[in-house]
Parts: structure tokens; sequence; C-alpha cells
């Protein structure tokens, strides 16, 4: 038999039968046997297992890897052994399927893969390269040691197999899983630390249990401890992992000084650590190095290209944890060139960015930095090459250049067929005062409709507004909230929006259509509450809001639902109120009903406070206008008693005081002249007067 596969496995249903498929090639192709040893699963794992081989093999666990290892390989009958975990999967076996049928590998007796150890599912960067000895001949030498990071012992020569093991054993999204593997490992460490308190590699590995557990503060005070030891260690070179760890923990938690020292003393054991030069160049940057940080994210890069052809990467010793984050350096380097005004750096690195996250992330100092250096025909070099045919890209890129839009970039960006372009192309004419802006301006459409664009999508509608050219049509289907979100943007933008806007409603404000009643009213709404108008106009507004209003309600509502009693049928406080005025401007001869209902009008909708004032000071107005009116009547009509008594017209006298006490309760000037005619009836004896 040439080859026996050996796995060690528990509960690994959510992974084993991807592992399992991964492998068939080799099961397929090369006389072979698949040894598998559960220690003990609860779910499908051995079910599953059951449809690839029938030598599944229980033993109970000890709390030692190593151990439970060593006897899965006690079962190997094969010249070779190769080991996989079930949360494991190779992604091309073709190329050791030749290397074991080739003669030459009979002078190996070990086999070495790129093992990817992977982060983060959703982030094909966050992960960390180890060459891991996988293949091994079955000569009885090559056995496993170690409690917890089982590692093997095996015989030279060895050979890069070109094959690569991906693992997702370190992705877990469950916190109790993940809990429960902290738990686990870190006890195993401590046991172990029991026996070897001064093991430099244990002690990092706990110091790495605790890190991974995000606890960097205890993480950073083990790993210290194996700082210390080496050193007073003579072979640093053998433990230069230590200061990975330490200049990992340092930089979490903010102690900069102490990751660069770390970072230097390891480089000068390897010169080739690329994570030792990353952290290095990250650390530099946050404590404003940047001519050296800038040199040394430049080193990574260059590691990163050639790392395959360097020594380190067969140092089994060492996961190399970096490598996928050549796009965070170039970030990186793209903001200490903008920050240095290393502009054309910025033009040569920006580009080499992949992963769009960190795209986005530079936009703005491109942008800036092709500005400030004149060079602004690279703006479009990087749209084009970054942005365009992506509509979320395109988003992003165009609301940050928004900030910077001139004349000039609206030309640049004038001829893409996306409605950003058509925006710009729009701005272009309108600054450039274009002869045929007129027809630009009514012919416009857009693919999006207005509910989906941005707010500076507003220039459009203004320049509508402006030029009286009907928006209803425009805005059709586009919701009261987003016509409100860009007339906020307009009245920031343009102080002249609401003598525009009131131009366009008188313009409008005859017709009857349902677009043009529902603008008009939205329009005479947003201008009184901005109040940007003398009071006269305000008045006159208002009136038009409340006639556009009222016709806008009819025109949505049957007469028999516009009443008080249906009042919590209508869908929003706004037209609450409308209805109010209604039921109040019917109620206009009765003051006392009236004032009623444009009180429950301003509750309804309080913004229109200043409206309703005017309408009450004109109540208000007509009320003393009325009393003024009849005091001088009360002045004309005691004149003429005043008169007929002067006169001896006693009676008649009488008479109108008769009538007008009825009108008037409580004179006294009418009760003087009752008693000026009571003397005089008692001086002529012919007259009875009774009071």
């Amino acid at each position: 038999m040439q080859i026996s596969i050996c796995m060690m496995v528990k509960d690994e249903e959510k992974n084993i039968r991807r592992c399992l498929n991964s492998i068939r090639p080799i099961l397929e192709s090369i006389d072979s046997e698949l040894i598998i040893v559960d220690t003990g699963s609860t779910d499908n794992t051995v079910k599953i297992a059951g449809e690839y081989t029938n030598k599944i093999y229980f033993h109970k666990w000890e709390n030692d890897f190593s151990g439970m290892r060593n006897k899965s390989i006690s079962y190997a009958k094969g010249k070779w052994i190769l080991i996989i975990d079930a949360d494991e999967e190779m992604t091309d076996c073709k190329n050791m399927i030749e290397l074991l049928k080739s003669p030459q590998f009979k002078m190996f007796n070990t086999g070495f893969m790129d093992v990817k150890n992977m982060q983060n599912l959703h982030d094909d960067c966050g992960y960390a390269m180890l060459k891991s000895p996988r293949l091994f001949r079955n000569d009885g030498y090559f056995y496993y040691e170690g409690i917890v990071h089982n590692n093997p012992v095996f015989k030279e020569p060895t050979i890069d197999l070109k094959t690569t093991i991906v693992h997702y054993g370190y992705i877990e999204e469950n916190k109790d899983v993940l809990d429960k593997k902290f738990i686990r490992t870190s006890s195993l460490l401590k046991k172990a630390l029991e026996d070897k308190p001064d093991d430099i590699y244990y002690i990092f590995q706990l110091s790495v249990t605790y890190s991974s557990h995000k606890d960097y503060l205890k993480a950073y005070e083990i790993v210290k401890k194996a700082y210390n030891l080496l050193t007073q260690c003579k072979d640093k070179k053998k433990y230069k992992y230590v200061y990975y760890q330490v200049a990992l923990c340092c930089l979490y938690l903010e102690y900069d000084q102490e990751a660069k020292k770390a970072c230097k003393e390891g480089l000068e054991i390897d010169n080739e650590y690329v994570d030792l030069v990353f952290y290095l160049a990250k650390a530099q940057g946050l404590t404003s190095e940047y001519e050296e940080a800038l040199e040394n994210y430049k080193r990574y890069m260059y590691l990163c290209d050639n790392y395959n052809n360097m020594s380190i990467n067969f140092d089994v010793s060492l996961g190399m944890y970096t490598l996928g984050q050549k796009d965070e350096a170039l970030q990186d380097i793209v903001k200490i060139c903008y920050r240095l005004g290393k502009f054309d750096d910025i033009f040569d690195f920006a580009p080499k960015l992949k992963k769009y996250k960190y795209i986005k992330n530079v936009l703005e100092l491109v942008i800036d930095g092709a500005i400030k250096s004149q060079k602004i025909k690279y703006i479009k070099t990087f749209y084009e090459d970054k942005f365009i045919g992506d509509k979320l890209r395109e988003k992003d890129f165009f609301n940050t250049l928004e900030k910077y839009c001139n004349n000039d970039i609206c030309r640049l960006f004038s001829n893409y067929d996306n409605d950003y372009s058509r925006l710009y192309l729009f701005r272009y004419k309108y600054n450039m005062k274009d002869s045929s802006f007129k027809n630009v301006v009514d012919e416009l459409s857009f693919e999006n409709d207005f509910n989906n664009l941005e707010d500076y999508f507003g220039d459009i509608i203004y320049c509508k507004i402006k030029y009286l050219s009907s928006i209803s049509h425009l805005l059709f289907n586009v919701w009261d909230k987003n016509i409100d979100r860009y007339l906020s943007y307009i009245s920031k933008k343009y102080d002249d929006f609401s003598d525009a806007a009131a131009g366009y409603i008188v313009h409008f404000k005859d017709s009857t259509s349902h677009g043009d009643l529902r603008i008009n009213k939205i329009l005479c709404r947003y201008i009184l509450l901005i109040d940007k108008i003398s009071s006269f106009k305000y008045e006159k507004m208002f009136n038009y809001y409340v006639d556009i209003g009222v016709k806008w309600i009819k025109y949505v509502y049957s007469n028999d639902l516009i009443s008080d009693d249906y009042i919590d049928i209508f869908k929003n406080s706004e037209e609450k109120f409308l209805v109010y005025m209604i039921i109040a401007n019917k109620n206009q001869s009765n003051t006392k009903m009236y004032l009623r209902y444009l009180e429950k009008a301003l509750e309804a909708y309080p913004y229109m406070k200043k409206g309703i004032e005017i309408l009450l000071q004109d109540v208000k107005s007509k009320i003393n206008q009325s009393n003024s009116e009849f005091e001088k009547y009360k002045v004309q009509v005691k004149n003429t008693i005043k008169t007929l008594i002067e006169n001896n017209k006693l009676d008649e006298a009488d008479k109108i005081i008769q009538e007008y006490e009825e009108i008037v309760k409580n004179d006294m000037e009418i009760v003087f002249l009752k008693s000026e005619m009571a003397l005089r009836k008692l001086k002529n004896p012919s007259t009875i007067y009774k009071m």
C-alpha cells in the first residue's frame, strides 16, 4: 500500500465531508487507506466518515493531542503517512499525487505543505501561513510529541510538496464553542507549565491562547515572561516568534515604543521575518516616524512578493500572519505619502490596492492629492480602474468627490453613462451659462428615481424651480420625506430658494393636477417652515398653502370624510391640520367655532403657529373694529336722547332708552339721563312719569 491517510476526529459533522471530499482524488488514484480515530463524537461525524472508509477506530480522549495522533498512525499500513484534520481542506492534490508516483520521491523522508490558517471566512486577507510537515515515510521513526500543539519528529531530507491545506479551525462564530476551546487549550498549557515553568514555547503558546481570546493584557503579561527568559537564552533564533507575540500585544495595547523595540530585536536575529517588518512599520507610523515607516512598508511588500523563495518560508517554527495584509500596508503607504506630500507615490501605490475596503479608505486622499498636485486627470484614471461599472462603488466614489466638485471636475466626469455624470453635465452647462441649458432643464431624465439619489441631486430640482420647469413629473413617485431631504439641501445651498420657490408656486398655483397640487403644497410648507421671507410674503404664502392644501385634501379624500368625526383616518398631522382649516373656514361667521377649529389646527400641526397667529390677529382686528363701531353707535344714540330731553320730547326719549337698554345693560350715563327726565317731569305736574 502506497499511502495511509490518518485523521483523529471529534464532533466534526460540519467539516468532515468537506475534508474527505478534498482528499478523494488521492484515495481514487493511489493505492491508499483512510484511517479515522474518533475520540467520542456525539454528532453525525462517524456516520459521515463511514461513507468514505470502514477503518474507523474509537479511543477515549486522554487530554493528549500527540498521544492520540500517534494512535492514529499506529494503524497505518502504507509506505507513507499523510496527516490531515477534519477542519482542514486540501486545495489541490495533483502535484502531490504526481510526486508520489515519481521515482525521485524515494530520495525524501518528509513532505511539507503550506497550511493556510483562515481567521475570517468573510475576509480572505485574514489568514496565517505555516510550512507544515504532513507526509512522512512510515519507517517507524516518525511520531508526535507535545500534549497540546503536537509537533512531529521526522527525518530529513525533506521536500516541498507545493500543496496547500486550508485550515478552518480558528473560525467559529459561536462564542460558547470558542470559550470551550480556550478553556481546554489554556488548561492543558497551564498543566504542562507546572512541570516546565520556564518552557519558552509553552509560555508563548499560552500567550497566543489569551490573545486569540482577545485578552491582550493577559497575553502581554504572559509573553513578557517568555521575552525575559529569551534575553538569557543563547539560541534566540529558535524562539524568534516571541518577538512577534510581544509586538502584537503591544500594538493592541498601544505600547507603540515597546512594539518597535521588540520588532527591531527580532529583525536583528532574522531580517526576513515578514511579520516583524510589518509591525515595525505599523508602530513607526503610529509614533510619527513616517519616513522610516514608509521604508519598512516598502520592504514588507518586497518580502511578501519574494516569500516563497526565502529561507524563512521553510522555518516550521513560524506561522506568518501578515502575508495577507498587503492591502493594509498599501493603504498605510498611501496615507503616509499623503501626509508627507509625496503625491506621485500615492499614484504609484494606490492602483495596487485590490480589497475594496482599503480602496475606499484612501479614495479621498487620492482625490485631494490629485487636486493639490494639479493632476486631476488621475482621479478619472483611478475611477475607471477601481470604481466604474459597480453601482455601489460608483456611489461611494461620487459621494466622496462631491466635496471637491468644481467646474473642472464636472467637465471631467460628464461623459459617463450614469446619473452622476448626467448631474455633472447639468452643473457644467449651468456654470458655463450654456445657451442650451434651458432645454437641458426641461428634458433631463435619470436612470434612478429621486427616492434613491443623493441630496446633492437637489441641484436639479432647484434649477427646475428657478426656471419654472415643472417638477411634478420628476418627483411623482418620490416620498415626501425624500422631497424634504432635497429641499433641505437646496435651502442651505441657495440663498434665493424661498423667492424662487414662491415664484414657482405662483406660476403653477392655478393648476388642479394631482402632481402640481402635491408639489406646491410641499413647497409652500417648506417655505413657511424655514421662514426666510418677509412678513407680508409669509402671510401671502400661508394663504396659498391653506388654499392649495384644502384643494389637495378634497382631491384625495371624499367630502363625507372631511369632518371632525373622521379625523383619525388622516395619515399625518399636516393632513389633520388642513382638515381642521377646512372646518374652521366653514365656520367663519361663527367666531367662537372658527377660533375653536383654529386652535385644533394648531394643536395638530404646531409648525404653522405663525400662520395661525396671523389669522387670530385678523379675528382680533375685526372684533376691535366691530367694538369701535358699536361705541360710536352708543354715543350717537345717547346724543339723540339728550337732544330729545332738551326739547322736552320726553316720551320719545323714553322709548329710545328702553330700546337701548335691551342692547346695553348697566350704562351709568343712561341712568343719569333718566334722572334728568324725572326731574323735568316733576317740574311739569301735568306729566306723569314713572321711573
